[in-house]
Formats: structure tokens, sequence, C-alpha cells
């Protein structure tokens, strides 16, 4: 029953890819399916995502387009290639190590997804106004996103997609750390942490952080709508509850981060009476969210133990620094093999058979889960992606648009410090869709004068 609704899902996808003054919003429902269709019960029934279907479906579109009319796409060479290795190196390791982990199916079907959305997304942007309607939409989905969450939160119901999640406290009979539970929220005994739409309660934190920093952008940009920028209050209000909820330490640290750079930034331009507004908004929100949201009893008892442990030392400290060094980011160091040099082993990290006890099953770190999981070809690729994405946003003549930019994508590695970011079901969507952004450079930048001026190097070209 479930696929009589892929026929008028693709119907509408190509009506509005076909449409060259409206292929992104193609790009961004695909986006939207990306986000909701591995969690909520309403989709449950399809046998693949329709992110999936869509992504394979507007791929096929644009191939076909290439071979037909040749379109012309400007777009930076040097990003695009690297990116095309860097996917290439995943798939093979996959591919090459599939019969050897349980998991690597589950792998190549997040994986098959993202080179594609780099395609559909550099090929949807005709202008800046394009990029302003993804980075709206980004901001929307943000905000669906903590909804998810927070009736999660709220609700032990199915129709919240309630899955077996993180709790945030440790049980006094020093039980294992991760429990099998559908009590989530405020409602389990022992104060288990929400996932909203993503793979877990990370994740969720790391969607927040990213379209909150997305949101602000969009702020700026309707800042004289009154009624767009009541959406917005609402927009960003949710997102931060959810944010809270989601018991991520290192999203309330890295908001807090932004937020005293903020305070900084308005004091040293003499915005004194915008932030005494900023700070009051701030603390009434702050009041609602725990008076109106956050019963008393898990307020005191998980919530803010868990974040007051950012200022602990030991195991259940900020980042769990020293389980993920001793158990995963060390023991992964000294297992590194010369045959990495050329492959990785399509997983995250494969530890011994006599150490699984001691040591963690993945990396908890971007940059080691990519050299497991692609070899050092695919770290290599991911590491120059970075390099040019940042030479690339920090020439972007929109001082608003280059600082979004730029610390989206330092969110994204600051999750990547103590998790395999690439591999979940949230941010990675938005990851591609900024990099598919910083590609096509002659929608960042408004004339050919201001794309060719900064980039000498004659790393532009058609496709």
């Amino acid at each position: 029953m479930y696929a009589l609704l892929w026929v008028p899902y693709l119907i509408l996808v190509f009506y509005l890819y076909n449409n060259h003054t409206k292929r992104i919003y193609a790009a961004a429902l695909i986006i939207l399916f990306a986000f909701l269709g591995y969690r909520l019960p309403i989709f449950s029934g399809f046998h693949a995502p329709l992110f999936h279907i869509g992504i394979i479906f507007t791929t096929t579109l644009i191939f076909t387009q290439f071979l037909l009319h040749k379109p012309r796409i400007y777009c930076d060479s040097y990003l695009f290639k690297v990116v095309g290795i860097y996917s290439a190196f995943f798939f093979l390791s996959v591919l090459v190590n599939f019969e050897q982990s349980v998991t690597i199916p589950t792998y190549i079907v997040r994986l098959v997804g993202y080179f594609p959305l780099f395609l559909l997304v550099l090929a949807s942007i005709n202008s800046k106004r394009d990029i302003n309607i993804l980075l709206i939409v980004i901001a929307a989905i943000g905000t669906i996103v903590a909804i998810i969450g927070i009736g999660q939160f709220l609700y032990n119901d199915s129709l919240w997609g309630v899955q077996s999640t993180r709790k945030i406290i440790g049980s006094a009979t020093g039980e294992a750390f991760f429990t099998e539970s559908k009590n989530v929220g405020y409602q389990g005994l022992q104060g288990f942490r929400v996932a909203s739409s993503t793979s877990n309660a990370n994740s969720f934190s790391a969607v927040m952080c990213m379209t909150l920093i997305i949101s602000a952008y969009v702020f700026k940009k309707y800042k004289d709508n009154k009624l767009v920028r009541l959406f917005l209050y609402g927009g960003v209000f949710l997102q931060l509850v959810g944010l809270v909820i989601s018991g991520s330490r290192t999203g309330v640290f890295l908001m807090a981060l932004i937020f005293l750079f903020k305070i900084y930034t308005m004091l040293r331009n003499g915005q004194v009476k915008r932030l005494l507004q900023v700070l009051t908004l701030a603390g009434i929100a702050s009041i609602i969210v725990l008076k109106a949201i956050v019963p008393d009893d898990y307020l005191n008892k998980s919530m803010l133990n868990r974040y007051a442990s950012i200022f602990e030392k030991g195991d259940s400290s900020f980042l769990s620094g020293g389980v993920r060094m001793d158990r995963a980011w060390i023991p992964h160091l000294k297992r590194i093999q010369a045959e990495m040099f050329f492959l990785g082993y399509g997983s995250p990290g494969i530890p011994a058979e006599e150490d699984k006890d001691q040591m963690s099953r993945t990396t908890h770190n971007d940059f080691l889960g990519i050299l497991y999981f692609s070899g050092f070809w695919g770290l290599l690729a991911f590491m120059l992606i970075l390099i040019r994405y940042f030479y690339i946003v920090g020439r972007v003549p929109d001082l608003d648009l280059r600082s979004t930019l730029r610390l989206v994508m330092i969110a994204y590695l600051i999750f990547g410090i103590g998790a395999e970011s690439f591999i979940h079901k949230g941010q990675p969507f938005i990851f591609w869709a900024i990099v598919a952004i910083a590609a096509r450079k002659s929608a960042l930048f408004e004339t050919r004068e201001q794309v060719r001026r900064p980039f000498m190097t004659g790393q532009e070209k058609k496709l």
C-alpha cells in the first residue's frame, strides 16, 4: 500500500526538477525525506526510504540530461574531484569487505545517497536565491526534527517514533552503558535520551546546532518581515528545546561558546541595547523551557547532573574522554595497518576478537573512522574536501553567509571529534548540502569577475 505513494512522489519530484527555477525545491523535498524516512512509523512500511528512491531517481535524471543536452553547471573542479574520490573509496571499501561484517549492508544503504545528494544540490543551485531557499528549508527541517524530539520526550507513543536509545545516567547496579527500553525522555526511570528522527541523541543535538546556526542567518535575511520573524522565533525556540532535551553536552557546550562569541561581538560593536534584548529573550525562553516542559524531578536528577559533568573529570565527564581515548582512539591508532594505505575495511573500526570487551567497536572519531572505513586515500580526500571548502567559503563576499557556512562546518567537525558523524542519519544530509553550496562558486559570487579574482588557478569548470 505504501508503495502507491511512490508514484505521486516521483511525479512531484520530476515536475520540480524539470523546472529550472524550481529544481531547488526537489532537492529540498528529498533532504526533508532524508530526515523523516527512517524513524517515523508512517514510513516504516517502505522497503526503501523515500530519500533513496528520490535520490536515485534524480541522479538518473541528471545523467540523462547531461548525456542528451550537456547542460553547463559551473562548479569548483578541485572540490568536485576530491568529493568524487572520497565517495569512490568509501563505496569500494564497502563492496570489497561486504561479507565480513553484518553491519556493512546498513552502511552501504546510508552512504549510497551521499554523493548523489551532493550532485543533486550542485545541479539545483542556479543563483544566490536558490542558496537562500535551501538554507530556509534546512532551518524549517530543523524545527520539524525538534518537534519530533519534543514529542518523544513528552509522550511515550509510537506516533513520535519512540525508539530504544541511550540513557543519561547510569544505574547503581553498574549495568551496561547501552540498554533497551521504550520509555524515553522524562518518563524513563533512568532518564533516557531522545533521538528524534536521527541516528541517536548526539546526532539529534548536532542537527540542532547546525540548524540553529542556519536559522540565525535566515533570521537576518527576513528581519523586516514580522510574520516570518514570528515563525523564525518559534523555530529557534523549538530547536533550543530540542538541543537541551537531547542531553548532549557537546551541543550545549558548542552553543554556549557561540553565544559568548556573539556577546563579545555585540559589545565590541557597541550594540549594548540589542544585547540586553537578546539576553532578556534568552532568559524568558529558558524559564519557559525549564518550567513548562521539563518536570522538576527530571530537571534536578537527570538533566542538570548531566550538564554539570562538563566540568568533571573521569569516565563520565565531558565527551566521555577517558572511555573514548582508552577504549577507542588509542587502541585503533595502534591497530593501523599498512594495508590501509590502499583500501579500508568498509567499517569504522573492527577490533580483534580477544579485545572485544576492552576495546570500543567503533573509533568514536571522524578522521579515525574514515581511515578505517576507506583507507588512507579516502581520509586524504576528506581532508582535502575540508581544506578546499574553507578556502572557498573564506572568500565569499556576503559576510553573513560566509560566517554561517564556516560555523555550520565547524559544528559538524566538533561533533566528529567524539563520534563518526559521517555514518549518522542526520548531520551528513546537511554536510553534503553545504559542501555542494561551496562547490557552486558562481552562485556564491555575484559576478564572474568575483569568481575569478580570488581563484586564479583555473579551478572552475563546466559539468
